[in-house]
Order: structure tokens, then sequence, then C-alpha cells
């Protein structure tokens, strides 16, 4: 999920990575540590509709095959992050998000890059992202950077309660795969995440 305008690895793993997007932000990327949870917790809170909680994001930063990089402006301040995990050979993007005086800036695009390049030097063939549908900004800024829409997601949000359809959308780091392998890992994928914040599974009449 996007705000820009509209785990045998730890995070600590990240550290001795030297970032330099392409074109370089008002701000520095590092890894986040447990001391930014409270800060981090407050941007998502600006950012995202669906509630992250506090414990939530602390498991970011030791998640198994796990990273998660925080934007820091000039003045110490985090203002923006990006999160994901390792889900066999691809990875999974959690949160890409900036705080709102700091969007615009290429600083989304940065920290996407960034946690990308740490996913394929770990031996990712791919990345996959969910999204809401409707998000036609955000959708454009993926397509932007490679990535294409895979497959739809019915009913995958609950925010406020009501229901709302997703997409994933997939950007490959090798030789596409196959078609058939795309609709498996479009499938695992979603139910992997699922599972992992105890969604309920659909009962079978």
């Amino acid at each position: 999920m996007l705000t820009e305008g509209d785990s045998s690895h730890h995070i600590s793993d990240t550290t001795h990575y030297c970032i330099t997007p392409r074109q370089a932000p008002p701000c520095t990327i590092r890894a986040m540590t447990h001391f930014d949870v409270p800060d981090v917790h407050a941007l998502h809170r600006e950012c995202f509709p669906v509630e992250y909680t506090a414990a939530f994001i602390a498991s970011l930063v030791d998640r198994k095959k796990g990273v998660a990089l925080v934007g820091v402006s000039a003045e110490g301040n985090i203002i923006g992050v990006a999160s994901g995990w390792a889900v066999k050979s691809a990875a999974y993007i959690c949160t890409v998000g900036v705080t709102s005086s700091f969007r615009r800036q290429g600083i989304a695009s940065s920290l996407l890059e960034s946690i990308i390049r740490i996913f394929e030097d770990r031996g990712s063939t791919s990345v996959f992202l969910h999204m809401k549908v409707g998000n036609d900004a955000a959708l454009a800024f993926y397509k932007r950077l490679g990535f294409s829409v895979e497959c739809p997601l019915p009913q995958h949000y609950s925010i406020g309660g009501m229901t709302y359809d997703g997409l994933q959308i997939r950007r490959a780091l090798n030789p596409p795969t196959s078609f058939l392998w795309s609709l498996f890992t479009c499938d695992y994928l979603v139910d992997c995440f699922r599972r992992l914040i105890g969604y309920p599974r659909k009962k079978v009449k």
C-alpha cells in the first residue's frame, strides 16, 4: 500500500547497505530500529486507512527474512517508511508511505527501489504488493516502476466496517515466470498474508 501524493536475515542485516537511490531524495534511508517504532506507528496512522498496530510494526524489525527501511529528514525526523518480507523466492512489500509535507519529492520511489534492491540481492526473483482498487494514482506510480497487475483480490480490505476489493501487482526481478507460476504465486502469497494477520479463512459450504 502506497501513499505518495493523493526473516534467516533480520533487519539489522540491512545496516551494511549504502543506499544510493538513482535520484537522491531530501532524506537519508536506513534500517528501522526498535527506537523508531513510535514514530513509524504514527506515520502509518497518517498514511494508511488500514490499521497497523505498534506490535505489528515492532515485529518488522525482527521478522525473519524481513526488511524495514525509514527515510529520515535532515532534522532527524522519520518522514517515510518501506517494509516487507520474503516468501520463498518472492518478496512481499507491505507498506510504502511518506508523510504529507514531504510527498512528491521522490522519497517513496527511493524507499521502494531501496527495499527491492535488498530483496534482489538476497535472491528474490520478484516482488509483490497489494493495493486497493480505485487508487489510480498509486497504480500509475507502480507501473512507472515496472509493476503490472497480476490478479484481483476480491473483498481483500476491511476499512471502517466496509470491504473493498484489492489488486495484487508484481514486478519481476529476473526473467519473467510462466503464466501458471504467476497464478500459483498469487493464490499462495495471498493465503500466506491472510494467515499472517489472522484473516479468517472463507468457510467452505
